[in-house]
């Protein structure tokens, strides 16, 4: 026996709560819920049933919804998600409702069940409204003929109310209502006859008060009786002929009556809907006109317009149509329509409104009621009949087609007034959406849009404009975002004719890229139009007011305009076009469920759509039309985030594969009609066969791993450069597609090609994207190898990885990126002939120094790999000062043992530095500083070691480079290069010191010369000339520039004030650019970098890493903290205990930080001058939280300025202060003892053993007691070290007070004022 179909109402967008309730007990009842609750595999008995009934009982638009799910349950959850949603506009929606609420012609169940219903979904999605609430906008709902009742409920009272004794009150109350209407029905009647005989005119006997006849009616009336309703005499207001004031609607409520339906309506003064939708050329009244209704209720009308209906194939219109919310059904009123010429005859069954002989409209009997149908069509009109034919005979209604919210999405969430006018005034081609189906949209709620597009009131609009295109430019620049792009862009440059209203966007990754990318779009514009920029305009940021741009303009006579500070209204063009930009990348990201870090896409895409789009400023309507002179094809658009299914072509598929892959749409590509897929994992491909599901509202892609935040990049070798990024396919080119425009501003893509300037070998850094057995060298080996030789370097392995990095060069970011990552980025570029100068200079400098000789590749033997690598060197100012191009080898593929033995080569501590400049600052020494050129090329080889020919310069087959120097990526040139530079030392007299075998010393006493090397980089300190020798003898045995006095080594600014023999050394230029990374370059200051009151733990909410870049912050941190700042020595530390897992609060304090440094940029280590060597040392005791160990502190000072200090975690617990403070002696000790012997190397004196400052009076007795007893027996026997170096007298630790311990701020928070005090006594007060 087959189950029968279920009784209830079928779900509808208004009736969710109650089908929910009556589902689950239907489901309950045929013993099928528990397929619904608990996931069961697809196809069971009970899963089919549950989810066909679930398929029944829903309407045709929810039908499609849950068409494709597989079991019950993922439809159930399917059908509570789109109803139970948590999100800002559907508590807004429900908010609305309740409070809206009004009661019609229902029973008060069934008006107390649907408030019931919407309060629980108010709970259901976590809003805590009260019983109170729903108390008031029930009551507040009634008619007035509950007031009796609404006035008891208010009354003050000890007690809560509770609903149950609401109902019951207000079922009583209709009750009596009822009783009432029915015993006065009679009444009613007799009244009704005793009126009619009262309005009957009186004869002439009948006269009593004197007066005289007027009219033909008989009825008489004294001389000052004026009508109430018209304000002239002669009649009264029952008898007045004109419509009463505001307006009468006899019929005052249908329950339930279909928005297509109307009522006529003979005692109505206009014609009256509750659906604004309808309505054509709205307007909303000033004030709003009363309608009063046959109960006596009263309501206002918000607005007004007219409604355009087709009849018999003609257009009509129905004109001044009042707007009123609460209005329960439509009404037609038949006195405007018979005062307009028309007749209304009634037979049997039918009611006619004729224009002479013309059939207007037919109503038939509807509840005792005369109703017609205006039914939409597909075209802007409304078709009137007198039912609705049935649904396979007829066009789907606007609410139906969703045709208007369709191309709203595609076009990138534009409005809706926009949409409208491009379709009316046909700027576009391919848009087949009506005018009536884009009205109907817009009165729906686009969750996107409000969550994308809310904004505050918009600068005043521009009073001029060019009438020339490219006559002047805007310009602006928007970033950073919180995540960088997959291509590491954190900015884009957006520019806009103001002629056009044409639109270009560059994506940058910092803001030193902006110009030359500018200009780059300039020359681009002036090429395709064959027009000149006349004037750019932009505000006062240091990007636009650069000596670059700058220069330019000046070069091309453009006049450069910029805003007076800190006005940005006056560049509002560009300010209004990033906000529509971020509006609609913000609206498209949020509905396709995309990660954060494709923002770059999608900005890219609204740019393109935006110039599609209708502009109010544009001449010819759209962007497009006004700059390039035709009218745009907008068929092939599709909504950004659809499901797209890419073919594969027959060379990329075997027999048995899929010929489509699922992915989502990213993009068009620019220049080329095609799209941009984004496939699983995370990558890129560009094709012209694409097939898209646009059907989904929301994408929020559950089970793709598209919906997983950006995937690391690949494992590289420390020293094979960055990571490549993936290729991207190219799909069949003559594959059909639709025709899509060039997309200005759409990412430009890498895409594999066999450019001849690219470099085989660079391939291998790529991901293989399908295995291949085939060697790519095989060319270059010039034979095949013994098959049973081994190869001599490993075969990297070409397995595909498990995820790629994704793929995304920005717009122009490729193009303009300053230092490219490929040797084909470099010489395709803008800037590719100066980078093609510097590889000539780089490759005669090999060939000078006999690098290599060209020889045939030996049997048996695989060549190293080599690549061209991209720097620019900058000045103290962040200026380029030269384009270097470098030549290295690919040393990961070495083997140890056979290509090399030892690697290490030691680098100068930064400790030695400060040490060093001090000395300079006090006795006033010349400091000069050297420029190695090529120093590895100066190391001496003992393997014999192989490399491919550099890219581009290769000569004849089947040769290949036998080094003869030590070229740069080997793992030994390091070594290599420093055992030769330390050997020609030797032999010019310099001794390399104990302390640090990177500084050398020659001579003593007043002809002391001082030489500290870093890799090739190096500083002379000296008196007179004697730096000047020096430099020349060096030069004689290596290639080196002499950069002058000293101003800018290893990223610090050395600024010297020779009179008063001080030095400073400083980051400036480096703090800025860390905040500008992290977007704080315009966050408020202040002076202490963690606050007093902060406790960092590992318990808290995990931090999003992908979102988050909490590992490159704290590293920065870390940098600035070693090299010139101490006073973040202490929170750099403790932030870098949890890099693994960081919590929001390591975010936010790490943030503090920057704060920090945002008011202490300037702020450096000032050396003056001679003054002795002081050191303190603290710890704190127990301050981890997590492990409950201390912090050891110390910090040395020289000539009144820091030049070594550490805030570190101890080893172990501590079990009192005093073991704290001991176990920190004992690493001071260490500390002091290498500061001595560094001292020794330098040649200052220091009489008597190092005094050490410590406030702990018991730490100090312990390390001046030998004797061991209870409390010091269990202290690890290397924290007793620091009492043996005093009992030898190289140490003296000595009390000081808490106060003056300056290496109190590496231990914990302090106060501003305390810090201050701090930084002034180790030479930092500014």
């Amino acid at each position: 026996m087959t189950d029968s179909h279920p009784r209830f109402e079928h779900l509808n967008s208004k009736n969710y709560a109650v089908w929910k309730i009556r589902m689950q007990a239907y489901l309950k009842q045929k013993g099928w819920w528990q397929a619904v609750v608990a996931p069961v595999p697809d196809g069971t008995d009970h899963d089919e049933k549950a989810l066909s009934s679930l398929q029944l009982c829903v309407t045709d638009q929810y039908l499609h919804v849950i068409s494709k799910a597989r079991t019950a349950h993922e439809a159930w959850d399917t059908l509570q998600t789109m109803h139970q949603s948590k999100t800002f506009a559907r508590r807004l929606q429900l908010r609305r409702e309740l409070t809206s609420l009004r009661m019609g012609s229902e029973t008060i169940t069934a008006y107390f069940a649907r408030a019931r219903a919407i309060h629980d979904s108010l709970l259901e999605i976590e809003d805590n409204i009260g019983t109170d609430d729903l108390v008031c906008s029930l009551l507040s709902g009634l008619p007035r003929a509950y007031d009796a009742v609404v006035t008891f409920l208010s009354a003050p009272r000890e007690t809560a109310m509770e609903m149950e004794e609401v109902f019951s009150q207000l079922l009583i109350e209709e009750q009596r209502i009822a009783s009432r209407r029915g015993s006065s029905q009679d009444q009613d009647q007799e009244q009704s006859k005793a009126l009619a005989a009262q309005a009957r005119p009186r004869r002439n006997g009948g006269r009593r008060d004197g007066g005289r006849r007027n009219g033909d009616n008989g009825v008489t009336f004294r001389g000052k009786d004026v009508c109430h309703n018209c304000g002239e005499s002669g009649h009264w207001k029952a008898d007045c002929p004109k419509p009463p004031k505001g307006g009468v609607a006899l019929v005052a409520q249908v329950a339930d009556c279909k928005t297509s339906e109307w009522v006529l309506d003979s005692g109505a003064s206009s014609h009256m809907t509750h659906d604004r939708s309808i309505l054509q050329d709205y307007r909303l009244l000033d004030e709003g006109v009363p309608i009063k209704f046959g109960n006596g209720e009263c309501v206002n009308a918000e607005g007004v317009g007219n409604i355009i209906f087709r009849v018999a194939g003609e257009e009509a219109v129905l004109k001044k149509v009042y707007f009123i919310p609460g209005l329960f059904t439509n009404l037609l009123s038949l006195s405007c329509a018979t005062s307009s010429g028309a007749t209304v005859t009634l037979s049997g069954m039918e009611c006619r409104v004729l224009y002479g002989a013309f059939v207007a409209m037919t109503a038939v009997k509807r509840q005792g009621l005369w109703t017609v149908r205006l039914q939409a069509s597909a075209s802007r009109e409304l078709a009137l009949a007198t039912g609705a034919p049935p649904a396979a005979e007829r066009e789907p209604t606007p609410e139906e087609s969703g045709a208007g919210q369709l191309w709203h999405r595609r076009m990138g969430h534009a409005s809706y007034g926009v949409l409208t006018k491009m379709q009316r005034d046909e700027m576009v081609t391919g848009m087949n959406v009506s005018s009536e189906e884009l009205n109907v949209a817009q009165g729906k709620t686009c969750e996107p849009c409000i969550m994308g597009k809310q904004h505050r009131n918009p600068f005043p609009a521009s009073k001029t404009q060019a009438t020339e295109r490219l006559a002047l430019l805007h310009m602006d620049v928007c970033g950073p975002m919180q995540v960088p792009t997959v291509g590491g862009a954190y900015y884009f440059t957006s520019l806009l004719d103001d002629a056009s209203r044409w639109s270009e966007i560059c994506l940058t990754s910092r803001k030193s890229e902006v110009a030359p990318a500018v200009i780059a779009t300039i020359e681009e514009l002036e090429k395709q139009t064959g027009e000149r920029v006349k004037v750019l305009r932009s505000d006062r940021g240091g990007e636009f007011t650069g000596h670059k741009l700058v220069e330019y303009c000046a070069g091309k006579g453009i006049v450069l305009e910029t805003t007076a500070p800190y006005t940005p209204q006056q560049n509002g063009v560009a300010e209004r076009l990033n906000r529509t930009l971020m509006e609609k990348a913000r609206a498209m990201l949020h509905e396709s469920g995309l990660p954060l870090c494709w923002w770059g896409e999608a900005v890219s895409t609204a740019n393109l759509l935006r110039n599609l789009t209708y502009a109010s400023g544009a001449p010819l309507g759209t962007p497009w039309r006004s700059f390039k002179r035709s009218v745009p094809d907008v068929s092939f658009l599709r909504v950004f985030g659809a499901t797209a299914y890419a073919h594969v072509p027959d060379q990329l598929r075997k027999k048995l594969d899929p010929k489509s892959r699922k992915g989502v749409l990213v993009g068009y590509e620019p220049h080329s009609k095609a799209y941009r897929v984004l496939l699983p994992p995370a990558r890129v491909i560009i094709s012209r066969d694409v097939l898209f599901d646009e059907a989904v509202v929301s994408m929020e892609h559950p089970h793709d791993p598209l919906a997983l935040a950006q995937p690391p990049p690949e494992p590289q070798p420390a020293d094979a450069g960055p990571p490549p990024l993936p290729e991207e396919e190219e799909e069949e080119e003559d594959a059909p597609a639709p025709a899509a425009p060039p997309a200005s501003g759409i990412a430009q893509p890498i895409v594999a090609s066999a450019d001849p300037l690219s470099d085989d070998d660079e391939d291998e850094d790529v991901p293989a994207l399908v295995e291949d057995s085939d060697d790519e060298d095989d060319d270059n080996d010039g034979g095949e190898a013994p098959a049973a030789a081994e190869p001599r370097y490993p075969v990297r392995d070409r397995r595909p990885p498990d995820v790629y990095e994704p793929v995304f060069l920005a717009s122009k970011t490729v193009t303009f990126k300053e230092e490219p990552n490929t040797h084909h980025d470099a010489l395709s570029g803008q800037d590719a002939p100066l980078w093609r100068k510097a590889m000539d200079e780089e490759l005669a400098s090999l060939l000078e120094m006999d690098a290599w000789k060209l020889v045939p590749l030996p049997p048996g033997v695989k060549p190293l790999p080599c690549r061209w690598t991209y720097k620019l060197k900058r000045d103290g100012d962040s200026n380029i000062d030269r384009y270097k191009a470098r030549l290295v080898a690919k040393g990961y593929a070495q083997k140890e043992g056979i290509d090399f033995n030892e690697v290490f080569a030691p680098v100068s501590k930064h400790a030695t530095l400060r040490a060093l400049l001090s000395i300079v600052g006090a006795e006033d020494l010349e400091l000069m500083q050297l420029d190695v050129k090529l120093a590895f090329l100066n190391g001496e080889l003992e393997e014999d070691i192989y490399m491919q020919q550099p890219p581009t310069y290769e000569q004849g087959s089947g040769m290949v480079c036998h080094l003869q120097r030590a070229l740069y990526g080997l793992r030994q040139a390091p070594r290599a290069w420093n055992l030769r530079f330390r050997k020609e030392l030797a032999a010019l007299g310099f001794r390399q010191t104990q302390s640090d075998p990177s500084l050398f010393v020659k001579g003593s006493g007043v002809d002391t010369i001082y030489l500290l090397v870093y890799v090739d980089d190096m500083l002379i300190a000296a008196r007179g000339d004697l730096a000047s020798g020096v430099y020349d003898a060096i030069k004689e045995l290596f290639t080196v520039r002499n950069l002058g006095n000293a101003t800018y080594f290893l990223g610090m600014h050395i600024a010297r004030n020779r009179a008063a023999r001080t030095i400073t050394l400083s980051q400036e230029q480096l703090t800025l650019s860390t905040l500008e990374k992290f977007g704080m370059t315009d966050a408020k200051s202040r002076r202490t970098p963690i606050s007093t009151g902060t406790r960092l733990t590992a318990e808290g909410d995990r931090l999003d890493m992908e979102r988050f870049p909490y590992s490159a912050l704290v590293g920065s941190l870390l940098y600035l903290s070693s090299c010139t700042r101490p006073d973040i020595a202490f929170a750099s530390n403790s932030l870098a205990r949890y890099m693994s897992m960081p919590t929001e609060q390591h975010w936010n304090t790490a943030k503090g930080v920057l704060h920090d440094l945002r008011g202490t940029v300037k702020l450096g280590i000032t050396f003056g001058p001679n003054a002795d060597l002081q050191a303190y040392c603290d710890a704190d005791f127990g301050g981890d939280l997590d492990s409950r160990r201390s912090t050891t502190a110390y910090i040395f000072m020289l000539n009144k300025g820091a030049i070594s200090w550490g805030s570190r975690l101890q080893p172990t617990v501590a079990a009192s202060t005093t073991e704290a403070e001991y176990m920190a002696a004992a690493v001071a000790a260490r500390e002091a003892l290498w500061i001595k012997k560094l001292m020794t190397d330098l040649g200052v004196s220091a009489p008597g053993p190092i005094r050490v400052s410590c406030d702990n009076q018991a730490a100090l007795s312990l390390l001046k007691d030998p004797i061991a007893h209870s409390r010091t027996k269990h202290i690890d026997i290397m924290h007793h070290f620091a009492r043996e170096r005093v009992m030898r007298k190289e140490l003296a630790f000595v009390y000081c007070s808490s106060e003056e311990n300056v290496a109190d701020m590496l231990t914990k928070p302090l106060t501003e004022a305390r810090l201050v005090r701090c930084l002034q006594s180790t030479g930092m007060g500014q």
